[in-house]
């Protein structure tokens, strides 16, 4: 069994009183069973005198109100387990001789029993209704009379009994015992929502709902904290679906929570939405069932509010705002003894940079910032500069897990620079102008008060139309690299799902968690999702179009930059296209874009020997295309018994003519002449 820890236990001391008391008890008890009655009533009532309160039998008959005789049943089934002469006893006690334990047995035993201590052996009785006695299965049928029954003591009352405090088995997996003892910095507004919800702590159940998981965690356990609970994490999904098990998960459930001083219990719901559609009701039938039985103060967080049948108040946990970020920056750097404040003030450009890209809770800040300085190395000069970096890489690599499995994340190449891209001038200028609306943002979203008055439509969207290899790809690793943050690909056609409602929640996995990092968003071949939409003519025609509708809104709303890319834009809707900020055409190159694609497509450490680029430009393909060309070129050449001289012309040819032919045509008039 899994032990837990009570913040109110006297640790050996605990242990060691519980297990001589219940010893203490028995001794007396035995003496009952010897029939020497008045002497063995003297010595229990002066243990019971002594204080013996704060023992785990002493806790265990207040929170359930067992009466003298329940008591001296548990302690007698308890010693069976520790003495090994305890079976002779019952042998010499009980007239037909057997070493079992039966609720006749234990009535006959002791003299002073009454007539009313059989209510105690009775369904509803609290021996029975919690648990702290079983019937043994073997000879629990219904053709035995309930007299004969033979009765055993439960482990987890066996155990707490000697002062072992653990978790029944039926709890194990589901229970867990988090984290309290540090203070956790919250924001302005999620210190109202934590006082307010802490003024109705243990009077009904508190909500704490929406989609930011670390923030709803962190109140959780401040609310418990500021009221001195011990409180317990249960994730709503590990509550039994089967009647009977449930009713065995709740006794198991309040029985604990009755002998933990101020119990408290977080229901984690917010993987319920995650479950297939066909066992999310069921499943929250039985969270319903569970929290309409609790015997403690409950604290539910979810992604949306729902009615459980029980009083209840509900709290919505939004992200920080971008200035709530800031001083939430400022006040983890500042734990550390290390930065003084005139540092502090030095990084105050840095952490508006974080504030404005990343949008973290305080528990992610506080990782980013712990992770950045153990990364620092001490004791050397530019402290502050290597702070600004590992602050910003941290930062940047917390991001990624949640995308992992939903998005390709695209490491762009070295050769990533606006020098090297080949474009007209207009197409040129407007992705310069979309890292300035990025760059931009803080200033015009919060500053100028864009983003109070409506946070609709402050997305920033572009489409990237060319035929492949012209670009598109290539210019957003040069956006990404040249703002610092991550490229994430998605494949638009892999995403669509056939099944109704899949493809809303794979998109609202991708952007939700892109939401933290601002990553750029790329989605290749978009048309295949926002072509021209036909008449609805059928439910799949309706649901296809309430896909498009929900990445448009998702899309406006998300504040980093969605670059969508595809190979036709006459197929695509006008409608879509009306509602996209920036629309970047990437013309298949001429001739003198191609000339300068070849004179920049070598790395400086390529060995290259008297290329024309004049004659290399008249091949009418794509920058892809040439890349392709140089790239196979340079194995040719690296396998050649002239390697050292590197790439020349007869090497292009070979390489241009594979590619040609990978192409399906022939070489048009002029194309290769005279290389060679």
């Amino acid at each position: 069994m899994n032990a837990f820890v009570n913040p109110t236990d006297q640790g050996d001391d605990w242990l060691l009183e519980s297990a001589r008391h219940l010893r203490e008890l028995y001794v007396p008890l035995r003496k009952k069973l010897e029939h020497l009655e008045l002497e063995a009533q003297s010595e229990i009532e002066n243990i019971e005198l002594t204080c013996r309160r704060f023992s785990a039998l002493g806790k265990l008959c207040s929170s359930f109100g067992l009466s003298c005789f329940e008591r001296d049943v548990l302690v007698m089934l308890a010693m069976m387990n520790l003495d090994g002469g305890l079976p002779s006893i019952f042998l010499s006690a009980f007239s037909d001789g057997a070493p079992t334990v039966t609720f006749l047995k234990l009535l006959e035993s002791f003299s002073d029993a009454s007539h009313l201590d059989q209510v105690s052996f009775a369904p509803e009785g609290s021996l029975r209704r919690w648990d702290l006695v079983k019937v043994s299965d073997s000879l629990s049928s219904s053709d035995v009379a309930l007299n004969a029954r033979t009765l055993v003591l439960d482990d987890w009352v066996y155990l707490y009994l000697s002062g072992v405090q653990t978790l029944d088995t039926v709890l194990q997996g589901a229970i867990q015992n988090p984290n309290l003892e540090r203070h956790l910095s919250l924001t302005t507004a999620q210190q109202n929502i934590s006082q307010h919800a802490s003024q109705q702590f243990g009077h009904c159940l508190i909500q704490i709902w929406g989609i930011e998981t670390d923030i709803k965690s962190s109140l959780a356990r401040e609310i418990a904290r500021s009221q001195g609970a011990h409180l317990f994490n249960l994730n709503a999904n590990n509550i039994p679906l089967q009647t009977q098990t449930l009713e065995r998960f709740v006794v198991a459930w309040n029985r604990l929570a009755r002998v933990t001083p101020d119990a408290a219990l977080w229901i984690n719901s917010d993987e319920l939405n995650a479950l297939d559609p066909s066992q999310v009701e069921p499943q929250a039938r039985a969270i319903g069932q569970f929290i309409l039985r609790c015997e403690c103060p409950i604290i539910l967080t979810t992604r949306n509010p729902r009615a459980w049948g029980v009083a209840s108040v509900s709290f919505e946990v939004n992200k920080p705002s971008t200035s709530e970020q800031r001083e939430l920056w400022k006040a983890y750097l500042f734990e550390y003894p290390s930065l003084q404040a005139l540092e502090v003030s030095q990084l105050e450009r840095q952490i508006a940079n974080l504030a404005s890209q990343f949008h973290f809770s305080g528990t992610m800040i506080e990782r980013a910032v712990s992770e950045a300085f153990g990364q620092l190395e001490p004791e050397t000069e530019n402290t502050l500069q290597q702070l600004r970096q590992h602050l910003w890489q941290a930062s940047l690599t917390l991001t990624r897990p949640p995308l992992e499995g939903l998005t390709q994340r695209i490491v762009p190449a070295l050769s990533a620079s606006w020098d090297r891209l080949v474009l007209p001038g207009t197409e040129a200028s407007i992705l310069k102008s979309m890292v300035e609306h990025i760059n931009q943002r803080q200033k015009v979203f919060e500053n100028w008060g864009w983003e109070a008055d409506s946070s609709r439509g402050l997305g920033i969207s572009a489409l990237f139309s060319g035929s492949s290899g012209t670009g598109k790809t290539f210019s957003a690793e040069i956006i990404a690299k040249e703002l610092g943050v991550d490229l994430q690909r998605i494949d638009l056609p892999s995403v669509v799902s056939k099944y109704i409602g899949e493809s809303e929640k794979t998109l609202a996995k991708i952007f939700d968690a892109a939401e933290y990092g601002g990553s750029i968003l790329l989605f290749d071949e978009a048309d295949a999702v926002f072509g021209k939409r036909s008449e609805v003519k059928d439910a799949n025609d309706r649901y296809a179009n309430l896909e498009v509708s929900y990445l448009l809104q998702r899309m406006e709303s998300f504040r980093g930059l969605v670059i969508l890319t595809t190979n036709q834009e006459t197929s695509m809707d006008t409608a879509f296209l009306r509602r996209i900020r920036f629309i970047v055409r990437f013309p298949t190159p001429d001739k003198n874009a191609r000339k300068l694609l070849w004179q920049t497509i070598f790395p400086a450490d390529t060995p290259t020997h008297k290329l024309d680029y004049d004659k290399l430009s008249q091949l009418e393909v794509s920058g892809g295309n040439i890349r392709n060309i140089a790239l196979g070129a340079a194995f040719i050449a690296a396998a050649s018994s002239d390697a050292a001289t590197g790439v020349n012309m007869q090497h292009l040819l070979q390489s241009a003519q594979e590619e040609i032919r990978k192409l399906k045509r022939l070489p048009r008039s002029g194309e290769l002449n005279a290389w060679v």
